[in-house]
């Protein structure tokens, strides 16, 4: 994503000196994470079974975008958005209770 905060309102400031920008100014995307789990239960008898288990992570695969660079120098990709979370993710397992 292209610049999502302007880095020309920001700048390191001089050494041994703190800078005048508040704490928690910046805002990054939020997370919209849907989860997902099917479970089914294959009863034999009644203290021994197992159990089909179906887990989806992002059912919805959406996109999740990292938080923006924060670096302020020129020429840097300060402001801009490089990466994004993991994708969906499934996993399937068989369980067996006694």
């Amino acid at each position: 994503m292209d610049k999502s905060f302007d880095i020309a309102a920001f700048r390191t400031p001089a050494q041994y000196t703190i800078g005048n920008s508040g704490r928690n100014i910046l805002r990054g995307p939020g997370i919209a994470n849907w989860d997902l789990s099917v479970f089914k239960n294959f009863s034999f008898t009644e203290r021994k079974y197992p159990q089909f288990r179906w887990e989806m992570f992002n059912a919805l695969n959406t996109a999740q975008f990292l938080n923006p660079d924060t670096t302020v120098e020129a020429g840097t990709a300060g402001g801009r958005i490089l990466g994004a979370r993991d994708p969906r993710i499934m996993q399937v397992a068989l369980k067996f209770y006694y």
